[in-house]
Order: C-alpha cells, then sequence, then structure tokens
C-alpha cells in the first residue's frame, strides 16, 4: 500500500464507486452525518439514567419538531412570495427597466449609439428610389383556372372569400389519477430520502456501540489503536464541528432574520432560514443569503423609501459580517475543522461535481473525515498533508527553501516568527540554523547547489546572527551577570573545516554568554598547527571542536589526535552538530581521546557549567609536545 501507483489507482476507483452509487452513499452519508451530530445529546440523556431506545427517541423527535416547525413558515412566506412576483412582474420589469435606464451611458455606449446612427442612415441612403407611379400598394396574386372537375371544400373557400376562422382548442381533461400524480410525484423522491435518513439515524444511534466493534473487526484487532484513534478523533472533530457550526449559524440566520424585521423587508423567517442554511456553504454561501433580501428590497420595497431599505441591509449584512470573520468565529471556531481554506474550497467543488447540491453542504464534514483518515493511515498522508491546518514544512526547511530562492527577508521571517512563539535562541540555533547549514554542507557535496549558494547561505546566516546579538546585548551581557554566578573559565572552540563550523561555535558563544563563559572562537582558516599553539595551561579551559556534518570528520579526528598528544589531561569536547545518533563517528572520536561527543547548543549549555566547576581543583596543565605530537605534521 506505500506505493503511490497502487494508491493512485485504488482512490480513482474510490472515486468512481462514489459517483455511480451516489443514490445510495448520500442517504447513508447524511445518516452517518445526523447521528454524528446527535450522539452527544443521546449519550447526555443516556448518562442521566434514560434508556438508550427512549432517548434517541427524544433527540430525534425534538429535532423533527424544531425543524417541522421552521419549515412550515419557511413555506408559507415562500409561497407567499410567490405570488407576490407573479401579481407585480410587471412592476418589478418597469423597475429594473427604470434602474438601468436612469444610468448615464458610458463612453463605449455612446460611441456605439453614433456608428448604429450612422449606419442607419447610409444604408437608408442605399434604399433604391421607386417609379414615378411610386411603391406598390398591394399585392396582387394572379388566379389561376382550376383543372376540370375540381372543387374547394367550403371551409377552404369562405377562408378564401375572407369569412373569419373559428379556432378550435382540443382540452384534455385530466383524470383524478393523473392530478394525484403530478401533485405527489415530484415530492415521492425527496420523501423517501427524508424517511430513509432518519430511520437509518435511529438505527445507527440504537446500535453505535455495536457497529463501532464491527467496524473494528473489519480492519483488524491488530489495528485497534489506530482505528479507535481514528474514529474517536474523526467523530470528535465532525461533531463539534456540526454542533457549533449548526448553532453558529442558527443564531446567524436569527439575527438576520430579526435585523430585516425591523427595517420592513417582508419574509423576514424566510430570509433568515436561508441565511442559517447557506452558511453551511463554504465562503460563498453568506454572500448568496446577503443577494437574496437585498434583491427584493431594491425591485419590491417601497418606491416611496427610495434606497434607503437596500443602503439598510447592506449595512445590516456587512456589520455581521464583520464581527464574525474578525471576532466571533476565530474565537467559537478556534481550529474546529482544522482545514486550511484553500483545501476546503476545492473540496467544495469536488463533492459537488460528484454528488451535486447535497454534496455541497456535506463538503466540510466529508473533508474533516479525509484529513483525519490521512493524519493516522499512511497510504492516505497526502490528504492530511493537502487539506490540514497545520504547516506540514518545518521551519528548518522553510528557512532553508527560502535562502536557497536568494530570499533573505522571508528567511529572516521564519526566525522573526520563531522568536514570537516563544523559541529561545538554543531552540532556534539548533532547530533552524544549523540543519540549514548542514543541509548546505551535503547539497554541496553532492553537487546539489553551487558554492555562490553556500556563500548566500552563510551570509545571510552571519547577518542574522548578528541581529540575534544585538538583540541579546542589552539583556544578557557579561557585565550584568552577578559574581556568583559567574563561572571562572572559559571555552575554547575550534572551527575543524569551514565558515558554518564557526558560524556554530558563534551560536555557542551567545548561547553561553548569560552565564558569564567566554567563548574564544579559532577560525577554520588556521592550521591545525596554529590552532594547537592557542592552547594555554589554565585549568579551566574546555577545548570544544566544531564538526558539522557530513564532512570535517576526518580534520575533526586529526584535531582530536594532536591537542590530546599535546596535553593529554586537557577536557576535550567535540562537538557533531545537527545529529542525535552518528554512533560510529561518536565511537571513533571517543577511542581518540575526546571527553565528551554533544549534538546541539542546549546540551553545551547544560552540561558545560557544570563541566568547568568541575576543573577548578584541577592543577594546570604543561603543554609540552610528545613524541606523538612532534610526529604528526
Amino acid at each position: 500500500m506505500n506505493d503511490p501507483v497502487i494508491v493512485i489507482v485504488l482512490i480513482l476507483a474510490v472515486i468512481a464507486f462514489m459517483y455511480l452509487a451516489a443514490e445510495v452513499l448520500r442517504p447513508l452519508a447524511l445518516a452517518v452525518l445526523f447521528s454524528m451530530v446527535l450522539a452527544p445529546m443521546a449519550s447526555w440523556l443516556e448518562r442521566r439514567g434514560i434508556p438508550r431506545a427512549l432517548a434517541t427517541a427524544a433527540c430525534v423527535l425534538v429535532v423533527l419538531g424544531a425543524l417541522g416547525g421552521i419549515s412550515s413558515m419557511v413555506f408559507m412566506q415562500f409561497g407567499q412570495l410567490a405570488e407576490e412576483v407573479v401579481a407585480q412582474s410587471d412592476e418589478i420589469k418597469l423597475k429594473v427597466r427604470s434602474l438601468f435606464r436612469g444610468q448615464s451611458p458610458s463612453a463605449v455606449g455612446q460611441v456605439g449609439q453614433v456608428v448604429e446612427e450612422v449606419t442607419r442612415e447610409v444604408m437608408e441612403e442605399e434604399i433604391p428610389e421607386d417609379s414615378e407611379d411610386g411603391p406598390p400598394s398591394e399585392i396582387v396574386l394572379s388566379e389561376t383556372p382550376a383543372p376540370p372537375g375540381f372543387r374547394l371544400p367550403e371551409t377552404s373557400r369562405s377562408t378564401l372569400q375572407g369569412d373569419p376562422i373559428i379556432p378550435v382548442e382540443v382540452v384534455d381533461r385530466p383524470s383524478i389519477q393523473d392530478r394525484f400524480r403530478n401533485a405527489v410525484g415530484p415530492l415521492l423522491g425527496p420523501a423517501a430520502i427524508f424517511f430513509l435518513v432518519l430511520i437509518l439515524t435511529l438505527f445507527i444511534l440504537l446500535t453505535r456501540d455495536n457497529l463501532h466493534a464491527r467496524l473494528i473487526q473489519v480492519i483488524g484487532t491488530s489495528h485497534v489503536s489506530l482505528t479507535t484513534r481514528t474514529l474517536e478523533e474523526a467523530g470528535q472533530r465532525i461533531s463539534r464541528y456540526l454542533t457549533i457550526f449548526s448553532l453558529y449559524n442558527a443564531t446567524c440566520g436569527a439575527i438576520l432574520g430579526l435585523g430585516l424585521y425591523l427595517i420592513g423587508i417582508p419574509y423576514a423567517v424566510l430570509w433568515g432560514f436561508l441565511a442559517a442554511v447557506l452558511r453551511f456553504i463554504p465562503y460563498v454561501g453568506p454572500w448568496s443569503a446577503f443577494v437574496l433580501p437585498l434583491a427584493y428590497s431594491i425591485t419590491l420595497g417601497e418606491v416611496g423609501d427610495g434606497w434607503q431599505e437596500p443602503l439598510l441591509v447592506i449595512a445590516l449584512f456587512g456589520t455581521l459580517e464583520i464581527i464574525s470573520n474578525s471576532i466571533l468565529e476565530p474565537i467559537i471556531y478556534g481550529r474546529t475543522a482544522g482545514i486550511t481554506a484553500v483545501g476546503l474550497l476545492v473540496m467544495a467543488m469536488f463533492w459537488t461535481w460528484l454528488w451535486g447540491p447535497i454534496g455541497l453542504l456535506l463538503s466540510t464534514p466529508l473533508t474533516v473525515c479525509l484529513a483525519v483518515l490521512g493524519k493516522y493511515v499512511p497510504a492516505l498522508n497526502v490528504f492530511a498533508t493537502m487539506l490540514g491546518e497545520d504547516v506540514v514544512l518545518e521551519r528548518n526547511a522553510q528557512y532553508y527553501q527560502r535562502l536557497l530562492a536568494q530570499d533573505s527577508d522571508a528567511a529572516y521571517e521564519v526566525v522573526e516568527e520563531a522568536l514570537d512563539d516563544g523559541f529561545s535562541l538554543e531552540r532556534i540555533f539548533d532547530e533552524i540554523l544549523i540543519p540549514s547549514l548542514s543541509r548546505a554542507e551535503s547539497d554541496l557535496a553532492r553537487s546539489v547547489i553551487e558554492e555562490s549558494d553556500e556563500i548566500f547561505i552563510w551570509t545571510t546566516t552571519r547577518t542574522i546572527l548578528d541581529d540575534l546579538e544585538a538583540r541579546e546585548e542589552g539583556e544578557y551581557r557579561a557585565d550584568l551577570v552577578p559574581s556568583k554566578s559567574r563561572a571562572s573559565g572559559k571555552v575554547l572552540g575550534i572551527a575543524t573545516n569551514d565558515a558554518a563550523d564557526t558560524m556554530v561555535l558563534r551560536m555557542v558563544q551567545l548561547s553561553l554568554r548569560p552565564l558569564g563563559i567566554p567563548v574564544e572562537i579559532i577560525n577554520a582558516s588556521s592550521s591545525p598547527l596554529e590552532a594547537s599553539e592557542h592552547l594555554s595551561g589554565s585549568k579551566n579551559q574546555i577545548v570544544l571542536l566544531s564538526y558539522l556534518p557530513p564532512v570535517g570528520l576526518t580534520s575533526a579526528r586529526y584535531l582530536v589526535r594532536r591537542i590530546k598528544a599535546l596535553d593529554p589531561k586537557l577536557p576535550l569536547w567535540a562537538g557533531r552538530w545537527g545529529e542525535s545518533g552518528g554512533e560510529k563517528a561518536r565511537n571513533r572520536l571517543t577511542k581518540m581521546g575526546a571527553d565528551r561527543v554533544v549534538f546541539s547548543v542546549a546540551e553545551v549549555k547544560e552540561h558545560l557549567p557544570k563541566a568547568i566547576d568541575g576543573l577548578r581543583t584541577r592543577p594546570p596543565s604543561d603543554p609540552k609536545p610528545s613524541a606523538e605530537a612532534t610526529s604528526l605534521p
């Protein structure tokens, strides 16, 4: 199942099956979603001691009663609106025509009118004048004598003589069965689907535990934990989304209906119900609900009020949408659905194509199901990646990608966002900057990038370190650290290979500054012999070699051997940055004489002060070249 070709074929097969079996799957999907909405209410009643059958029936009856009452009022007002539109169709046409005629024609329209008039005059001049007798006043048909024995029927003779024609209409009187079929027939399909969904919802609520166990048995008992987590999260997220979304939409519909009633727009219950239902459609629904009462206020509003009612409708919807989108929805929803806006719109178009209007209404909950499945099923991980709200790309990958695009400002924004999210300096170094430098080293070694790209990455990273140092200078200056907490030792940092190793040592320097531990950095441009000459006889000194994989291991091993040959008692740490593993390299460096191998700046900051305090009782070392040291080049 990890083969992408097989996964794509299976997805296409499932889409084809869902398209062909839409008549069966649509009621089933509606029943499952309705049961998820009603399940929390039924469970609450069951915890109060009410039997499951009675609790389920009560939930369904309450919902049906509320929907039935609102639907009856909506259908009544919809019928009245239809009668009003038919009765005032002429007035609507005149009002719409006056709206468009009252506007002054545009420049393009004026040019078109001039061209039309000139063309008409030219065509009139090209018509040839008639003879002096003038145009014929009538057309005379020549009479041809009828052949012998031919006689016209009486009706034809009377028609030719100018007698009036009596129209004849054949009326087909429908029977009682035909009238019943025409009236009830269109309603049989929706009624059957409604009762089928209702029965399925009842049985799903009554046997939800049994269905849960059966589904686990189908998938397999070896995946009990995975199936349980998937079903629980899908049920919770969808139930929470539908419940909150339904209540919120109903509240918005009630507020809009009340506002339209106070403005004076008729059929306020109808407009409020449409606003609540249309808000289930992502992004497009609220604006559709706004257009309908606005069009009514323009076409069928009171003539004496002018544009007062349309302007009030615009103000009502605009105020509600601004408050809803800016304040209420972020607080109420939060991360309820967990789907990106683009993913929601794309999937809304897909479900609409697949299942029509019902698919449009079900697009968000069905998309949430796909996102949850993609989170727990590895073969469907593409849905979680494309639809989920979480940032898929890690921060170090974002930072490195923007550096490869030669966009230093965007790369710095990644660091600023991390600082705003509460990242410490050590976390920024270990999770963003160091992995990016290691990626650049690896890509350059494989000729994926050029040296100019790596130089740009080094330059940008160095500039960011300068900015971080300036930002932290006032807070973490060494002279502000109390004397009791200041360590009486220092660190000698030696870069083993290139500028990237030097920059990591500078990160260590910035990290140890609040502790008052100075870090002396020896650049990678120095030769190993020059680096070994910086060793002093201080008893509170630790040498830290900086080695950034994947290159530089040979230089690091050489420096470990040479420093240990000069002073075997000198504490020597080797920093293999950006790798939590690397046991093979750790063992090699340890065998060469490294006292400790560290992998992150945070690890250095945590353990190095204790190591320096432990060196206070150590006598000063007197580095004298041994035979091995002098033999090394």
